[in-house]
């Protein structure tokens, strides 16, 4: 448990202290009233910090989770940036779990996003925000009750600001997870699983300034024989300035093993606001790790 302790500490102290950020020192307009969100970033900047709708549920596991993913991602203005996503979940127990990730892109404007970005320059490559969330159980499900979750996020300052790539400025997100089993089969479809979500987010937008965002989603995981399953879901935030930080995405996500220890997944996204992206395609592996502290564990007395 030390490293959730470690993250709920880092968390801590930047609720506690002020937002720091040089977004508006690097701003080429040089606009004070210029305030960073969705809509005038790039398309990673957010996306990787608030991406999917997750499950309440905790699953035991003495293995890390490691996921390699590549994303294919379209902006408004139909550039395609090419990203590279990592990300680790290190479940403790069946009450709680760490999930990092971290991503890196090549991008390149067309005269429309230079117009619109304002970049220094036409293309470059960019590493993105480290993301820290902690999950920990509120309630166990049941036969008649869901399962419940506090999920917490925390977005660092790590991303480059100078090309308007990311927000070079923290986050945080505190909200409730949901979920529940609505139907049990024995036939190829062998689970049908909701979720839902609803939480607040607030980032640095500009300087000594912040932005508040309600966030909310629901989606519907489909779960067949031999652990594929597929998920429809729908999610979205909305701020309180109106420019642009109230993005709203359907997305398509499917997974399936291919060993013992390691899977393969895909989705789609589809923006269904303009401060959204319209388009991302992914896919990826997984990846299951033993970890060398539970190997070392005595097996349970018959």
């Amino acid at each position: 448990m030390k490293l959730s302790k470690i993250f709920f500490l880092l968390m801590g102290l930047a609720l506690l202290s002020p937002f720091s950020s040089h977004a508006q020192d690097n701003n080429p307009y040089l606009d004070p009233d210029f305030h960073v969100s969705p809509g005038n970033v790039g398309p990673n900047a957010f996306t990787n910090w608030i991406w999917r709708v997750d499950d309440a549920q905790i699953i035991p596991n003495d293995k890390i989770i490691v996921d390699l993913s590549y994303r294919s991602v379209k902006d408004r203005f139909e550039n395609i940036t090419p990203t590279g996503v990592v990300r680790v979940e290190i479940p403790f127990s069946t009450l709680s779990s760490l999930e990092i990730t971290y991503l890196a892109e090549k991008w390149n404007l067309n005269d429309d996003g230079m117009a619109h970005y304002f970049p220094s320059k036409r293309s470059g490559f960019n590493m993105g925000d480290i993301v820290g969330t902690y999950k920990y159980r509120l309630l166990k499900e049941g036969p008649k009750q869901p399962s419940m979750a506090l999920h917490a996020s925390l977005k660092t300052a790590s991303g480059n600001f100078d090309d308007r790539r990311f927000t070079d400025s923290s986050g945080y997100s505190v909200d409730v997870l949901i979920a529940k089993d609505i139907l049990h089969a024995t036939g190829a479809l062998r689970t049908i699983r909701v979720l839902g979500e609803a939480g607040f987010m607030a980032w640095d937008d500009g300087a000594h300034s912040q932005n508040d965002a309600y966030r909310y989603g629901m989606a519907a995981r489909f779960e067949f024989q031999g652990n594929a399953n597929i998920t429809f879901g729908y999610h979205g935030y909305t701020g309180w300035r109106h420019n642009g930080d109230n993005p709203s995405t359907f997305y398509i996500e499917a997974h399936t093993n291919i060993t013992k220890n390691l899977g393969a997944f895909a989705a789609l996204d589809l923006g269904l606001k303009s401060a959204a992206s319209p388009s991302t395609l992914s896919g990826g592996l997984r990846y299951l790790i033993p970890r060398i502290a539970a190997s070392r564990r005595k097996p349970p007395t018959p």
